[in-house]
């Protein structure tokens, strides 16, 4: 169950969200999974191909336990506004991408930021 989102949404294949997850308007999902208890903030005019995770708790690592101990550690993620996650891309806890003013983007994992690429009206 999503915590919010603004008009547009379009879920084409099976998804899992969070109350923790906000998404904006005319976002496009073709299958994703967001999981942990960390906030998830996604930016307007966003699209996701296929088997995409957005991963926000993590083994704690750095506990008294090796290699992990019990607890765990929620991040948040952030995606901006006009980005499109390829097929299978995983975003772990901590992550941001896209939100940066001008010109394409390049992120890991086959992503692209598409903000200058199309005048307003042929968004």
């Amino acid at each position: 169950m999503l915590g919010g989102y603004g008009e547009g949404l379009e879920v084409n294949k099976k998804c899992l969200f969070t109350q923790q997850t906000i998404v904006n308007e005319h976002c496009c999902f073709n299958g994703m999974q967001i999981l942990g208890g960390g906030k998830v903030r996604i930016g307007r005019y966003f699209h996701s191909g296929i088997e995409c995770m957005l991963l926000t708790r993590n083994h704690n690592y750095e506990g008294c336990q090796i290699p992990y101990d019990s607890t765990y550690i929620d991040k948040d993620i952030t995606i901006g506004d006009f980005v499109w996650l390829g097929n299978r891309v995983i975003i772990m806890g901590g992550g941001s991408i896209g939100g940066v003013s001008g010109g394409h983007t390049r992120c890991a994992a086959m992503c692209h930021c598409w903000r200058q690429s199309c005048t307003n009206n042929q968004i």
